[in-house]
């Protein structure tokens, strides 16, 4: 259901890989705009005739110095290009996690009105919860219509992702580094985590939301 999003995406050039859920779409355009600038600084000193004449190459052999016949010239500013074109990778890769937010909760979101995503979902028609290898698993009483609340738990996700968790920070179970899908029998919602303090905090954030369900 809905899109697979990943929760890092690496840029290119070297630079420092950029999660998406480190900050909301708002906070990765800021970066972004921040991280041009630093490319546009180091751009404008970057400057191509400044080049150092061609100087003899000296090796060594036996420990006496040789004059080799090659030359090189260097150019001393070219450190700014190169700095360049990682801050510019590091801005598209954060432009590129800001335009990734908002087409995943408009996508999740699709059959939502904008104002209720910010609503946390009340879990009614819960049976049980119980842990899994990567989370909890939420088992509903029959009738309960799993695709629903399915849709606006993870509606809600998309929500809390895309404006960095600020205002959606009081409900519990939408965390950094938390996914919600259907379990593979199609019978539950699994709610997991992408490491080990992740699925701890799923753990106890359960019990604020369906405290009597175990």
């Amino acid at each position: 259901m809905g899109l697979a999003l990943s929760f890092v995406l690496v840029s290119a050039c070297a630079s420092p890989a950029v999660r998406l859920d480190e900050t909301g779409a708002a906070g990765h355009r800021a970066q972004a705009a921040r991280e041009a600038a630093a490319a546009e600084a180091h751009r404008r000193q970057f400057d191509a005739e400044a080049v150092v004449p061609p100087q003899p190459i000296e090796r060594m052999e036996a420990g006496v110095p040789v004059m080799d016949d090659r030359t090189v010239g260097t150019n001393p500013t070219a450190w700014h290009l190169s700095e360049a074109n990682r801050h510019a990778a590091h801005a598209q890769a954060h432009a590129s996690a800001a335009l990734a937010l908002e087409r995943f909760e408009a996508a999740e979101c699709a059959q939502i009105a904008p104002h209720e995503r910010k609503a946390c979902p009340i879990l009614i028609g819960v049976a049980a919860v119980t842990p899994s290898a990567r989370g909890v698993r939420i088992d509903l009483v029959p009738g309960t219509k799993l695709p629903r609340m399915l849709a606006r738990m993870r509606c809600h996700l998309a929500y809390a992702r895309s404006v960095g968790f600020d205002r959606a920070a009081f409900c519990p179970l939408y965390l950094r580094g938390v996914d919600i899908l259907p379990s593979a029998d199609g019978r539950a919602i699994e709610v997991v985590g992408d490491r080990p303090a992740a699925v701890l905090e799923i753990r106890h954030s359960i019990d604020e939301v369906a405290p009597h369900a175990h």
